[in-house]
């Protein structure tokens, strides 16, 4: 069994951005995968859940939210101009929900909770599953899978060149570099004094 992409960029969302340390973004994560395959556009028509104002036959989302939950995530999107069906959302209105209204939830993503803990607190306290023993356990078995997944680093982006006279340069310098291999050696070279200087 691997884990979905989503998932991946789940991690590198909470991890990157300094919302959640490993350990509970793993935590966090695995529940997601278990309880939807950390699809934002997933939905469960089984009868047992009430439907929203996203699915009005059931649940939706990375949480499987139901009822007045996902007039809540809808909320939420509007709130922030996003889409309530996009995955950055739904995992930033996770950390919302869970401040404002599930306080066990909350309290497991301090830095510092173990992973299995976190998974505890989620089932049982966020999720509140029919089989809360078997969504413990096969989101365990995802977190010890997640937890071998290495994140790529966040790139740094390079600030844009400003100066008027050297995004000329620049410009120059594409134009030609083509062309000519002499102009495009002394434009560069004249262009990495200046950044020196």
């Amino acid at each position: 069994m691997s884990v979905s992409s989503n998932a991946v960029t789940a991690l590198s969302y909470y991890v990157g951005n300094n919302l959640l340390t490993r350990p509970v973004a793993n935590g966090v994560v695995a529940v997601f995968e278990a309880e939807s395959g950390t699809n934002p556009t997933a939905t469960n028509n089984a009868g047992t859940d009430a439907g929203g104002v996203l699915n009005p036959n059931g649940a939706i989302g990375i949480a499987q939210w139901n009822g007045a939950r996902q007039a809540a995530l809808q909320a939420f999107a509007n709130s922030q101009k996003t889409d309530p069906l996009g995955l950055e959302t739904q995992l930033a209105f996770f950390l919302f929900e869970a401040e404002k209204s599930y306080a066990p939830t909350w309290a497991a993503l301090k830095p510092g909770t173990p992973t299995a803990t976190v998974i505890q607190a989620m089932v049982t306290d966020y999720e509140r599953p029919k089989d809360a023993q078997g969504e413990i356990g096969k989101a365990t078995s995802i977190a010890d899978q997640l937890a071998l997944v290495v994140i790529p680093p966040t790139p740094t982006p390079i600030p844009p060149i400003t100066d008027p006279e050297l995004v000329a340069i620049q410009e120059i310098w594409l134009i030609l570099s083509s062309f000519d291999k002499v102009a495009s050696t002394r434009i560069l070279a004249y262009l990495t004094q200046r950044v020196e200087t």
